[in-house]
């Protein structure tokens, strides 16, 4: 499994702009993601499924609870401890994932 650790990168987008802490753990074989916005800000449900792991990435489909019914696309891609990527929602467009540093 790669990726596995706590992750500080930085998102700017229209919804929000700020730091986001990202966790990948090892849920049984399986990937689980939690992610934390730093921010007075209510995260809404995110549920990621169908991982691939392909060399030194990560894509997979999920779904967010403001989107009910509508598939999201999760990218991310890591050099040693750097890792970028986005989130691709219907209504939304794509939410890139920058100058993401491992931090735990």
């Amino acid at each position: 499994m790669i990726g596995l650790g706590k992750w500080k990168a930085r998102v700017d987008h229209m919804f929000f702009k700020g730091d986001v802490i990202l966790e990948i753990k090892d849920n049984n074989g399986e990937y689980d993601f939690d992610i934390d916005l730093n921010a007075d800000m209510e995260l809404p449900d995110f549920r990621f499924y169908d991982i691939v792991e392909d060399g030194n990435t990560l894509k997979g489909k999920g779904e967010v609870s403001l989107l009910p019914g509508k598939e999201i696309e999760a990218f991310l891609e890591f050099d040693g401890d750097k890792m970028s990527g986005y989130l691709k929602a219907p209504l939304v467009g794509k939410i890139k994932i920058k100058d993401g540093v491992k931090v735990g």
